[in-house]
């Protein structure tokens, strides 16, 4: 499997690790050469966008937030640029959890505008202008584990310039 780790203010982390291995480690150790300096490119794409809150999705009898990442920019632009929208649907029964935002335009906009409620995302999915789904994203189950990522002080690129 790979192990992907990333923190939008520094560094990011990819390795790869047999599964059986994944379940039976507590704490990860990277080694340098899988340890980069993570810059993110999309902070001004952020101001391109906005969280439009929809009423809230009904699933088998459950109710979910329903929360939408849209494009501000014109109908025109969205068109030759093949912008989607993002719809995100979030269980209210998860509130301990606090959004992950792997995508960095997400984690930019929501930086700026930090209107998401807590919860697991249940469902993320991608619209295109005709309101087509192009692509989902569902989460099926959540297993508590207690994992540790541990970076050697010479490959943290955010206390030294490498």
């Amino acid at each position: 499997m790979n192990l992907i780790f990333l923190d939008h203010n520094g560094i990011s982390s990819v390795s790869r690790i047999a599964i059986q291995d994944f379940y039976k480690a507590e704490v990860f150790s990277n080694e340098c050469n899988s340890v980069v300096k993570y810059t993110n490119q999309y902070n001004n794409k952020a101001n391109e966008y906005a969280f439009v809150k929809h009423n809230d999705t009904l699933i088998n009898d459950v109710s979910y937030f329903h929360y939408e990442i849209k494009s501000i920019k014109s109908i025109k632009y969205q068109k030759r640029k093949k912008i989607q929208s993002a719809h995100i649907i979030i269980d209210k029964n998860s509130q301990d959890f606090r959004p992950l935002l792997y995508n960095p335009l997400f984690y930019n906009l929501y930086s700026k505008t930090p209107i998401l409620p807590n919860g697991l995302f249940k469902i993320i999915y991608y619209t295109n202008l005709k309101g087509e789904i192009t692509f989902k994203q569902e989460l099926l189950n959540v297993v508590k584990i207690d994992k540790y990522l541990t970076i050697p002080e010479e490959c943290d690129y955010t206390k030294s310039p490498k």
